[in-house]
């Protein structure tokens, strides 16, 4: 479950508003502040593909997913889950996400939780290496 606070209530609100834009000034400052650092230095194309891809999509379908989050609670459902689930966070993940994980994790009952050090919220752009190193045990267990 995730209850948004008022000021992200506003924001999704507003940029709904906005049907065809894409960027807006801070967007792309905001997505370096967030998540350029996790990348590694020695390629700079994998950040620039986020950012192609991020900037591309249209604000008013992010604030709608986003304000989807509002309504939906699925925690009374976790408990019913009965395959094995791996779940990853990175070291550069917003609390609310360690802490949204750690409930899945005690509420499921085969899950199992791991994390990366180093690394932020997009794994599989930043070090999809290391992902790969932990989801292979987990898929072909020996």
């Amino acid at each position: 479950s995730y209850r948004l606070s008022w000021l992200e209530r506003m924001a999704a609100r507003a940029c709904s508003w906005l049907p065809g834009v894409r960027i807006f000034p801070l967007r792309a400052r905001l997505l370096a502040a967030n998540h350029a650092l996790w990348f590694p230095p020695i390629d700079p194309t994998r950040f620039q593909f986020l950012a192609q891809c991020v900037l591309s999509t249209r604000l008013s379908d992010v604030a709608q997913r986003f304000s989807m989050l509002d309504r939906l609670d699925l925690s009374m459902q976790l408990p019913d889950i009965q395959c094995p689930v791996l779940i990853v966070t990175g070291e550069g993940d917003p609390q609310r996400a360690k802490d949204a994980s750690d409930q899945v994790a005690r509420l499921v009952p085969q899950a199992r939780a791991e994390m990366l050090s180093n690394c932020g919220q997009i794994p599989y752009l930043t070090h999809p290496h290391r992902l790969v190193n932990l989801i292979k045990p987990f898929v072909f267990p020996t």
